[in-house]
Order: C-alpha cells, then structure tokens, then sequence
C-alpha cells in the first residue's frame, strides 16, 4: 500500500513538472495533472491539499535540492568545466518553467524569496571562488587589470537566469535550442579572461564532449 501510494504521489510531481515545463508556470491546474494522469481530482488532493502545497514539494525537494547539488562547488580542474555547464544546461531543460523566467516565479510564488539568497548569492560566491582558483593555476589572468571576477560571476548568472527564456522567445522550437549553443555563449562571455593555456584546456575539453555526442543529447 505504502509503495503504491508513493508511486502515486512520485507521479503527481512529475507529470506536474512536465506539463509546467510544456504550458507555462500560469497555465497549469490540478484539473490538467489529473486529466494528464487518468485519476480523479481527488487522488491528487489526497496527497496534495492545495496547489502551493504541491508547488512547494516541486521547489524545495526537487528544485533547490538538484540546484544545490549542481552548484555546491564550482569545478577548480578546468577539463572538468565542459561537462560542468552540460549539467547545467541539462537541469534548466528539466526546470523549463522555472529557468525559462525566474522573476516570473519569484513574483508568482513571493513565499519563495527568503530562498533567493541560498538559490543565487551562495552559488555565486563558489563560483567567483572558483574563477579564483583557475586564475592561480593560470587558466585565467590575475582579477587585475581589467579582470573582474565579481562583474563576470555576475554576467554569467544574469545569462545562466536568462538564456532559456530568450531562446525559447527567439526560435519556434525549442529542439532547436542546443547544448552546444549554451556552452559557445558561456564561453564567449569569459573568454576574455581566459588565458592561451584556460582556452586550450576548454575548447580541448570541448571537442572531447562533442566526439562522446554529449551535446547532441
């Protein structure tokens, strides 16, 4: 009973997150999920009494908790960063509604905004410590003369936060929306503080990723 009531519940979440991903954040109901699932309203309430009760599952177990794990270090090997922004981009295709406009969210779900802290300033600051530790192995130039890691941590979030959304405004379909294209646009925003050696070891690890068809996933 207990396994087939988790299962259920398992399910609710996902197919939410499903059909967030595909109809909007606004654009979703407990009618769609159960429609979407071939059960009755009252399933779903059963687990799930209101729609922010529901909401806050999919935020903070699912959402917060796969962002933490993502963002909890900042790769310091530089071969590893490739792989590192393809995990990146493959969370905010599990998370389109949240990743495709985060202000929309945080505007929708105000009761959320004591997690923006946790969600953006945390994981900004491993990365600017990251950025940091690059440039003392000289994969990057000293944050000195031009180099500011505090401005480019910053960059890099504005792009991460908005990126999607964009994409997905400027092309029909989102199949058309690659991997290959997020990382290109990660890499041209901090190329400029990249070192003859930081650019090798990147486009190196790159070209390693495409060969294994990581970016046509």
């Amino acid at each position: 009973m207990n396994k087939k009531h988790i299962s259920t519940k398992e399910n609710i979440l996902q197919t939410t997150i499903d059909l967030l991903n595909k109809q909007g954040l606004q654009n979703v109901t407990f009618r769609d999920v159960a429609d979407a699932l071939h059960i009755s309203l009252g399933n779903i309430t059963y687990y799930f009494h209101k729609w922010d009760n529901l909401m806050d599952v999919i935020f903070t177990d699912y959402c917060v908790k796969d962002v933490k794990e993502l963002y909890l270090y900042f790769p310091t090997n530089i071969h590893e960063i490739a792989q590192y922004i393809s995990r990146i981009y493959d969370l905010q295709i599990k998370y389109t509604f949240l990743f495709s406009n985060f202000y929309l969210f945080f505007n929708v779900f105000p009761r959320y905004n004591h997690l923006k802290e946790e969600f953006f300033i945390d994981r900004m600051n491993i990365m600017r410590l990251g950025f940091e530790h690059l440039a003392e192995q000289k994969y990057m130039y000293p944050p000195i003369e031009g180099h500011d890691y505090d401005l480019l941590t910053k960059n890099m979030w504005v792009f991460v936060a908005n990126w999607y959304g964009f994409s997905r405004m400027f092309n029909d379909s989102p199949n058309s929306i690659t991997k290959e294209e997020f990382f290109m646009s990660m890499y041209n925003i901090s190329v400029f503080h990249l070192t003859e050696k930081g650019k090798f070891a990147i486009i190196e690890s790159f070209d390693k990723l495409r060969k294994e068809g990581v970016f046509d996933k």
